[in-house]
Order: structure tokens, then sequence, then C-alpha cells
């Protein structure tokens, strides 16, 4: 499902200038090819796709899901700037370098520097990695936070006392219910599933729109504008 659809029947070129259903796994195809030299490209990469081709394993997709839902709690959690359960979360099995590249303490990163690379779960397969996560004990994070300094009035600044006094600190205990960040973790999950189904069902809709326009004899106007 994380792969676009296949046509697995070779186009039929009308002319030179026929532009082919193509992936990222075939090298664009010059369009301006002489029409000898295009059917015989076009059949190689066809007949190459079809018989070479796998798609990853479940496992696999299931592992780059779970990758993906902990990158998108802990940018919903940096947004927040919850930085003690962003700190757990990566730390968990060790996964520091599912964080954004560029954030900073307090923010959240663009969603551009979460690396989207395959294999980045540590734990796997999936599975293991949520069974460790559900079976992990509840623990807590004592945090210390800089208290905003009170601003001083001219009569208080002229009080050399006032003036020589530091910040002060709040310091608490922030509780990590594992069982809770594991049901967050699953519906993020969910949500990722629902939305990948969308996104690629439009693109393998709207591929095979534009597959079945290119072989028309009376071709349709790109847009309906």
């Amino acid at each position: 499902p994380l792969y676009p659809p296949i046509i697995h029947q070779p186009p039929q070129p009308p002319h030179p200038f026929y532009t082919p259903y193509t992936t990222n796994n075939i090298n664009q195809i010059n369009v301006l090819m002489a029409p000898p030299m295009l059917i015989a490209t076009l059949t190689a990469a066809v007949v190459g796709f079809t018989q070479g081709y796998s798609a990853p394993p479940s496992a696999k997709l299931g592992d780059f899901l779970i990758q993906r839902a902990i990158q998108q709690q802990l940018y919903y959690s940096a947004q927040l700037r919850n930085e003690p359960m962003v700190d757990w979360l990566k730390r968990f099995r060790g996964h520091e370098h599912l964080d954004s590249r560029t954030r900073r303490e307090g923010n959240c990163g663009l969603p551009g520097t979460y690396s989207a690379s395959f294999d980045q779960l540590r734990t796997t397969p999936f599975n293991e990695y949520l069974t460790a996560l559900g079976t992990e004990p509840n623990s807590s994070i004592e945090v210390k936070v800089v208290k905003p300094q009170k601003r001083l009035s001219a009569r208080e600044r002229a009080n050399p006392y006032l003036n020589k006094q530091g910040p002060s600190f709040e310091i608490y205990d922030q509780p990590i219910i594992t069982k809770n960040i594991l049901t967050q973790l699953l519906n993020t999950a969910s949500a990722c599933v629902e939305t990948w189904a969308f996104h690629f069902g439009e693109a393998e809709k709207n591929d095979l729109e534009r597959v079945a326009n290119e072989r028309a004899k009376l071709k349709c106007l790109p847009t309906s504008e």
C-alpha cells in the first residue's frame, strides 16, 4: 500500500511525444525519443518492472507505521511544549534519531526534519516494541522549571535587596503512564493508516484516469476548467 499502482499492460504510444506511466523505480524516459527507440525502452522497462518488483513484507510496513507514529507523537508533544514526554518517548529503546534534526527545546521541528527513511525502528518487529511499551512499569520524571521573574516597579528596582534576588524555580513530578502512551501511539497509527489509504487511493484513481486519457484517441483537457 506504500507504492503507486502497477500498470501491467505496456502502453501503446500514439506518437513520439507520448508520456508513459513511470514510478520512482524507473528512470524518467525521454519523451523526445524516436518511435522505435521509445517502444524498445518501454518494453524493457515494463518487463523488468513487472518481473523484478517486490513490495516490502508486511512486517516492514508495520515497523515503518509505528516509526512514523512515534515521530508524530514526538511532534505533538513538542507542539504542546511537553519536553519531559518528548525526552522519555525518544529515549525509550534508543530512538533519539527519530526526533527532528533541527528543532530546539520548547519548539517542534518542521515536518521535513523528521526522517522518513525505512528501517529506523530499533525494536523490531513492531509488535515487540508495542509489547515492551505496554509492559514498561510506570514512572515519574522530576521537572525543574525556571519561573518567570516578576516585573519590578521603579520603587522596587531601587531596592538593592530585590535587585539581588536570583531566579526562582518550580519543581514537580510528571507521571509517565505507559498504557496511556501506548493508547496514544495506537490511535496515531490508526489515523496514519486512514490518511495514507485516502491519499494513495486518490493517487491510484488519478493515475488510472491519466493513463486512460493518454491512451484515448480523443483526449480530454488537462483540467475541467
